[in-house]
């Protein structure tokens, strides 16, 4: 076999072994982000993503003690005691999305292959969240007004004083193991990430729904670590 067709030989083969790894985790061919094997195109070479453990309790609470203003404490905890996405909770209107009453977030967020689900986030989040807003002077309707470099450069601070890497993904996993863990059941772990059907959704939107599934998320709170 001449070298280009051996080439393009293991390329065909590299991608049809992608799409069998994402099709075993439930995973869309199209989030390749997702799957547990890493496709790198510009080398068509398909290589499975190192073992990653979750972060102990400790080093998420090492990880919000290096971060350094109320805008990153709040993200922090909203990403972790919440389980949103990352573009999730980046895009979320704060005259909208968040029932501050119930300390729900209701986002909008809706792909061809990803929900938004109802979801809330704890007391210490609501302390970091409100000093945030307080001293908020812009008129962005965006909860969070933070330019992509910041982001990035808080999660580095987090992932340094952690001595893990931390991040909104690594805090989604995190938050559902941890509900898990708890015996809070998958349907209602599937409403809170965002993985319901819509139709399942919509009826937690309000009244008596909304309150009942916070009292199931209330089990949940014992699970995150005080800090």
């Amino acid at each position: 076999m001449k070298q280009g067709s051996r080439v393009a030989y293991f390329r065909i083969i590299s991608k049809s072994c992608l799409f069998f790894f994402c099709g075993v985790c439930g995973v869309p061919r199209d989030d390749r982000r997702a799957c547990p094997v890493d496709y790198d195109a510009s080398r068509g070479d398909v290589a499975r993503q190192q073992a990653r453990e979750l972060p102990s309790k400790e080093q998420i609470r090492k990880g919000f003690e290096g971060l350094t203003d109320d805008r990153e404490r709040a993200i922090y905890l909203l990403y972790a005691s919440s389980g949103l996405r990352q573009m999730e909770a980046r895009e979320l209107n704060r005259f909208q999305d968040v029932d501050f009453q119930f300390r729900a977030v209701k986002s909008k967020h809706d792909t061809r292959t990803k929900r938004a689900g109802v979801t809330f986030y704890i007391l210490e989040c609501e302390v970091w969240l409100k000093k945030y807003l307080d001293s908020r002077r812009d008129n962005s309707e965006r909860l969070f007004a933070i330019s992509n470099q910041a982001f990035y450069e808080m999660w580095k601070k987090a992932s340094k004083s952690a001595g893990v890497k931390i991040g909104p993904q690594i805090l989604r996993k995190w938050h559902s193991t941890e509900l898990g863990e708890l015996g809070v059941p998958d349907s209602y772990v599937d409403v809170f990430q965002g993985r319901a059907p819509k139709s399942v959704i919509a009826k937690f939107y309000t009244g008596k729904e909304l309150e009942r599934l916070k009292r199931i998320y209330g089990k949940a709170l014992k699970s995150f670590p005080e800090l």
